[in-house]
């Protein structure tokens, strides 16, 4: 028997007065684009801000969250 671990990611509160922002990128091999989807959340976990947007060429996803977070600093 193998053992597998199960990794459990929970959304945490940011520090009093501060805002978390959850970003994911989404890619498309035949658009040649990435997709971006970003909320921002205040320290209570209410709703703020949600943001998506699309740009290309293709590139990485971590690259592609990177640019999220620009985007959502913009």
């Amino acid at each position: 028997m193998r053992n597998t671990s199960i990794e459990e990611n929970r959304w945490m509160k940011p520090a009093l007065g501060r805002y978390k922002c959850n970003i994911d990128a989404s890619l498309s091999t035949s658009l040649n684009m990435v997709g971006l989807g970003m909320c921002l959340k205040d320290d209570d976990g209410a709703f703020v801000l949600a943001r998506t947007d699309w740009f290309a060429p293709l590139c990485d996803v971590e690259v592609g969250e990177a640019v999220g977070l620009h985007t959502t600093l913009d």
